[in-house]
């Protein structure tokens, strides 16, 4: 004769969730179960009911996932994980709805469920799975984030990166044509929207755009940039220099307070903005240019003291030798001056270290700038 289960393990999962979410069909299959005092009748009967409840609710990924999770449960544990289960559904589903309900329910559940598992060194798979399921990991499972200047160099590079690791991405670009192509290679986890960064009220729109789009915003890469004339000092007629100003410096101020304002009533988030070796060393040419990124540095650890109470963080990433679109003197010459490292630096490179700001393993770190330049900083000033 099969051992009775408890109560508390069958009825509240069994009723409670399926009288939420399931026809009376599903109830009397359930019901029929947990009477049978099987574990093996139960769990699988469990199973189906958490994935067809789920599936009509926010479809087949999560619930798949958390089928196979709470069948090991079922099988192999006494934990009281109904209960955990219920009481998260039913207080998160009454302030935000149901869909975040279950989810919220999932993740919490397997953390804990992780925990207890801990010493048989099974937990670890448990959180793992609940972390990436919020997007709170190294990267940016679950994450919002935008990258301006994102349809080249840099850029793209920074986008491509966050979409591998499972982030969905708004493009913002002055170039319709390159944004909107880039976006439909990336698919339905990237959108475009053309921007000019310099322009308040498209800034607005853009974070607007986001949020309506993707239902948040937690990462902004403040990446847009333009270089100044190539040439020396006497012979510069300035004439760019409101541009370079407005794309560079009023950019990135705009980006970052926009997406700040956002972050502040979503409890935080990761701005990044784009600085420049150009603007700690000192060198002939480029010299608004230089000026603007040497502003950002400034600038961004002024305004991460600003907005930390908010729980958002500011951080710069400065890269060196890297060539794109914009780069316009001869950097290979430069780079066998300046860097100490021989190997040559790539925008890919750029996009791992925005990437570690952008995610949960820099979360104790604000107002900070991460050289992305082989050494470079360590030179100091040159020539080129």
């Amino acid at each position: 004769m099969s051992p009775q289960l408890p109560e508390y393990v069958t009825k509240p999962l069994l009723t409670r969730v399926m009288e939420d979410s399931l026809d009376s069909d599903y109830a009397l299959v359930a019901e029929r179960g947990a009477g049978s005092g099987k574990r093996s009748h139960f769990a699988v009967v469990a199973v189906l009911t958490v994935l067809e409840a789920t599936r009509r609710i926010i479809g087949w990924a999560l619930p798949l996932t958390a089928a196979v999770f709470l069948a090991y449960a079922l099988f192999f544990t006494h934990v009281t994980f109904d209960v955990l289960l219920e009481q998260l559904y039913l207080s998160t589903e009454g302030i935000f709805g149901s869909t975040l309900g279950v989810s919220a329910a999932y993740v919490i559940l397997f953390v804990l469920f992780g925990a207890f598992m801990e010493k048989s060194g099974t937990g670890q798979l448990f959180m793992d799975f609940a972390l990436s399921i919020t997007g709170h990991s190294a990267g940016g499972p679950g994450k919002v984030a935008v990258v301006t200047g994102g349809a080249g160099g840099i850029g793209r590079a920074c986008v491509e990166r966050f979409i591998a690791e499972g982030a969905r991405v708004v493009i913002a670009d002055i170039d319709r044509e390159a944004g909107n192509a880039l976006a439909r290679e990336l698919g339905d986890a990237a959108a475009f929207h053309q921007t000019d960064v310099s322009d308040a009220d498209q800034v607005q729109a853009l974070v607007d755009f986001t949020v309506a789009h993707f239902g948040g915003l937690h990462v902004m890469l403040n990446n847009a940039g333009v270089a100044s004339a190539m040439v020396r000092f006497l012979h510069d007629d300035l004439s760019d220099f409101q541009r370079v100003v407005n794309i560079n410096l009023l950019g990135v101020m705009l980006g970052t307070q926009r997406a700040a304002r956002h972050m502040k009533t979503q409890g935080g988030g990761s701005i990044i903005n784009m600085a420049s070796t150009a603007g700690v060393d000192a060198g002939a040419g480029l010299v608004t240019y230089r000026a603007t990124k040497a502003a950002v540095l400034h600038a961004s650890r002024s305004m991460a003291l600003d907005v930390a109470q908010y729980n958002v963080r500011v951080n710069c990433v400065m890269p060196g030798q890297i060539r794109t679109a914009i780069t316009s003197y001869d950097i290979d010459r430069v780079r066998t001056i300046t860097q100490p490292l021989a190997r040559v630096g790539e925008s890919a490179d750029v996009a791992e270290a925005v990437l570690f700001l952008a995610g949960d393993r820099s979360l104790q770190i604000t107002g900070i700038v991460l050289p992305v330049d082989g050494g470079e900083h360590l030179v100091g000033p040159s020539s080129k």
